[in-house]
């Protein structure tokens, strides 16, 4: 019996790297939603060409933000368009099967692992920047390139990050090729996992509660318990999700091409930014180049606390009442200052959209999204993330790259 013969699993590749972990028939490389490898392509075009109309019907507008549901009013790809696209991700799938395209990937990935430990050891703490409020209260998480699984792996700090020599400690010990840090501030960091009041993340959330109370009791391996923990939740737990405070990050760099383009709407965002009135905030405000093909606006002065005045307590308890009457569970105010906080964003975001500025809105509205950290370096095009001034989009010099 040939290699062919004994195969029992699907040979396809996710965006991170992990292997499908569904069967196939003996002798099949890949399970029936993986066929799109060139060899299905010529076998069965029309089949191939289905399930990329299934997932990617849409000519999406950069500013659409219904691209995972495919449900808005974009234009529908035409035929011609799905088939060059279906034979192109026919093409990438197949090339990287290939045993030497993995060991190219394999080799390029250490060459470059290797240049970002030597930029590490070569810097000082001068070089790097903690310059966030509260980085005690903010989750470190970094991706790695694991060598042996043939694919970068994201890890996160089971410490806070207090000071730049704990920074650099980690740097120099795990080269990693990106680093980000969240953008909103929890009283437990290095605890923050899925978020509950998404659409897959609440059970994800209740999981992980039971498996902490499991582990309370001293059963951590009993999947019977743990069972019993999960459902039904008569309290919700603030563990790992007690939200603090959100500064404003937007995130320039949506479908950009050039540093060119990127530049002129970081200005466009910031004339637009000037004219906002945050009520009793001063505003703070930094750019940041992230080292690709983007920029980062960001007010540190922004609280949601002082945006809201003195109406704030009192619009915490209606957010509790509200949320203990609709669902029975008692959330707290760590809840409802999350919850109040991406509302007022919401509606930020409904003007800046209305002005035309293409941004990634989500990474403004999220409470649970990341940031790439200054004095870092970007993995895939090799430079540093880095504060620069305003005056310096006027005609913006990207520097030097690692590679």
């Amino acid at each position: 019996m040939n290699w062919r013969e004994e195969h029992t699993q699907c040979l396809h590749r996710k965006k991170d790297g992990t292997r499908c972990q569904l069967d196939t028939a003996a002798g099949d490389f890949a399970c029936r939603h993986h066929t799109i490898a060139v060899n299905d392509f010529i076998e069965d075009p029309m089949a191939v060409i289905a399930k990329f109309r299934q997932y990617f019907p849409k000519n999406h507008h950069p500013a659409c933000d219904r691209k995972g549901q495919n449900d808005c009013d974009c234009p529908d790809r035409t035929f011609g368009e799905l088939a060059g696209l279906a034979y192109q991700r026919a093409a990438r799938t197949s090339l990287g099967r290939t045993r030497l395209h993995r060991a190219m990937v394999r080799e390029e990935m250490r060459y470059r692992t290797d240049l970002i430990r030597r930029y590490y050891n070569s810097i000082d703490e001068s070089h790097l920047w903690l310059g966030m409020p509260n980085p005690k209260w903010r989750q470190i998480r970094y991706f790695v390139w694991n060598d042996e699984e043939e694919r970068m792996i994201v890890k996160k700090h089971d410490r806070s990050i207090r000071n730049k020599t704990q920074l650099l400690k980690l740097l120099r010990r795990e080269a990693p090729h990106h680093v980000y840090y969240t953008t909103s501030q929890f009283r437990n960091p290095a605890e923050v996992g899925p978020d509950p009041f998404s659409k897959s993340g609440r059970d994800k959330y209740i999981k992980k509660n039971a498996k902490r109370l499991a582990r309370k009791e001293g059963k951590t391996k009993d999947k019977k318990r743990i069972k019993e923990l999960m459902y039904p939740v008569s309290q919700w737990s603030d563990y790992g999700n007690a939200f603090i405070e959100q500064e404003m990050y937007f995130d320039v760099d949506y479908e950009m091409e050039t540093f060119q383009e990127s530049a002129q709407e970081t200005l466009r965002l910031a004339d637009f930014y000037e004219s906002v009135n945050h009520n009793d905030c001063d505003k703070n405000v930094h750019y940041v180049f992230s080292g690709g093909k983007g920029f980062h606006m960001v007010d540190f002065g922004y609280c949601v606390r002082k945006s809201h005045g003195a109406k704030y307590s009192e619009m915490i308890q209606r957010i509790v009442a509200q949320e203990k009457e609709k669902s029975g569970l008692h959330k707290g105010a760590a809840f409802a200052a999350m919850n109040m906080s991406r509302r007022y964003k919401k509606r930020l975001i409904k003007r800046i959209r209305k002005q035309g500025i293409l941004l990634d809105y989500e990474v403004t509205v999220d409470p649970r999204r990341i940031i790439r950290l200054p004095g870092t370096i970007h993995g895939k095009r090799g430079r540093v993330c880095r504060i620069i001034d305003k005056n310096d989009l006027h005609n913006f010099d990207p520097g030097p790259t690692l590679w």
